[in-house]
């Protein structure tokens, strides 16, 4: 795709936050420009896992100037 002159790659990843998805997650992240985490506002759980587990993982994983936002979903 390109947008104003230049190519622009997409991939969307969606793991559901599932455990076995876990060590290949960062392999998408990597080298991502934007990263996009999203819990269920409906689910105190996926808030919390976003604090105790995948910042940490993207901080730790991802690009250091990658942006990265916080979605909540199911509102």
């Amino acid at each position: 795709m390109h947008c104003k002159g230049n190519f622009v790659k997409l991939q969307l990843w969606d793991t559901a936050g599932q455990e076995k998805f876990r060590s290949l997650v960062d392999r998408y992240y990597r080298d991502a420009d934007v990263v996009i985490i999203v819990y269920d506002q409906n689910d105190r759980d996926t808030f919390q896992a976003v604090d105790r587990y995948w910042l940490n993982e993207v901080k730790n994983k991802a690009k250091k100037d990658s942006l990265v936002y916080l979605f909540a979903n199911k509102c």
